[in-house]
């Protein structure tokens, strides 16, 4: 494999059989907003006549990367080009018209052919009822072995709320070696703020004695600005909701959500776009 494994390819690799195409979709847009490619941004908006003050978050395209994104990554900031700035909850309403109302599509159209062209999912076809055909796809060898290793180094990342206090430049090393993957363990959310002030206060350079890691591999988090870490505590909640959190008279732009999950088995008599 010569590209970083994305955040999207290692939920599937980790969980292949349980993994929610939803969450795969947030935790790409999120990262697109980590790596401060996409801007997630929530204001306050002021009242209409009798109205209260509420806050509105709206999705716009910050930088795109001379180097190219992993086709999740790039699916998803394809639509928030589309939709020019388009509030959270007006972009989720689009994506789920592209890739259906749970998502499913994202995972079954993209995520899933991304790891088969790399060698780490493999698709079979079989009958299913009523003479359909299925699709089904299933972890290479390959695939497994990342899977485990992927696993290890998320297992380490767990060490992160006590190495933050006991050894920061270790912490930060690992934050560094992690990249993506740090945004698919839960428990770090709370200690997104000490994680970027680890970062700001250690270097690309105190990496270099990390066993071998590679800091600059897929993710380069030693360069991204700690402010990136302090946003994501609106981000997350934004994105899950796929509202725009406004609260005013006017109104909430917001879109229903169905928490799909996939067994990485799809059948042709049913399509997974449009809602």
């Amino acid at each position: 494999m010569n590209a970083a494994i994305s955040p999207a390819e290692a939920m599937v690799l980790l969980n292949p059989r349980r993994v929610r195409a939803n969450q795969v979709f947030k935790v790409t847009l999120t990262s697109l907003a980590l790596q401060k490619v996409v801007a997630i941004k929530t204001t306050r908006m002021l009242p209409r006549l009798f109205g209260r003050i509420g806050k509105v978050t709206r999705v716009s395209v910050n930088e795109i990367p001379a180097d190219g994104l992993p086709p999740p990554a790039a699916a998803v900031l394809g639509l928030v080009k589309a939709g020019r700035g388009s509030r959270i909850g007006t972009f989720m309403r689009r994506a789920r018209a592209l890739y259906g109302k749970n998502l499913r599509g994202f995972l079954t159209d993209v995520v899933e052919p991304a790891l088969v062209s790399r060698g780490l999912l493999e698709s079979h076809e079989g009958k299913g009822r009523l003479a359909s055909t299925t699709h089904r796809r299933k972890l290479t060898p390959a695939g497994k072995a990342e899977g485990a290793r992927l696993r290890k180094a998320i297992d380490r990342g767990r060490s992160l709320p006590v190495l933050l206090t006991a050894d920061p430049k270790e912490a930060a090393a690992i934050v560094a070696s992690l990249g993506g993957l740090i945004l698919l363990i839960d428990e770090l959310k709370p200690h997104y703020k000490d994680i970027s002030n680890a970062l700001r206060s250690h270097g690309a350079d105190d990496f270099d004695d990390l066993d071998g890691t590679d800091p600059t591999d897929g993710y380069d988090l030693s360069d991204v600005v700690g402010s990136a870490f302090d946003a994501m505590a609106d981000v997350v909640p934004s994105v899950d909701s796929g509202s725009d959190s406004a609260t005013s008279s006017s109104g909430s732009d917001s879109a229903s959500s169905s928490d799909g999950g996939s067994d990485l088995t799809s059948s042709s008599d049913g399509g997974s776009g449009g809602c």
